[in-house]
């Protein structure tokens, strides 16, 4: 948490008076290219657990699961494939954004919105006088 909130700060401070301190802009340009990698290298290992878990539910046969892991791995791959064979200005990748990747999105968060109601309702619920 130190490190997020130095970090925090240095990129703020860099926002508004980088301009006039030469120093605060380069640490704040380093910073950014770090952040950049570590975000690949996040991407790559989510890549990979999440092929790794629903290899395994198309292998097991998963009752329910299978089907679903099946068509997120080829969404993925497809998203995958079209974005880095082209760019995200591609009509191609413009397309799975817009007609698969947002609907599946706002469909996860409003699920999540439930279960999270659920979940606050269950905790705060009165269980005695």
């Amino acid at each position: 948490m130190t490190i997020t909130f130095i970090v925090g700060i240095l990129m703020i401070v860099s926002y508004y008076f980088g301009s006039s301190v030469v120093v605060l802009k380069d640490a704040s340009t380093v910073v950014q290219k770090w952040t950049v990698i570590v975000a690949a290298f996040a991407l790559i290992i989510g890549l990979i657990n999440i092929s790794r878990i629903h290899v395994n539910h198309i292998i097991r046969r998963t009752k329910g699961q299978w089907m679903f892991s099946l068509w997120c791995l080829a969404i993925m791959y497809i998203m995958l494939a079209v974005g880095l064979l082209g760019t995200t200005k591609h009509p191609g990748y413009q397309w799975l954004y817009t007609w698969v990747f947002l609907p599946i999105d706002a469909t996860m968060y409003s699920s999540l919105a439930f279960f999270i109601s659920s979940a606050a309702y269950r905790a705060f619920k009165a269980r005695n006088i």
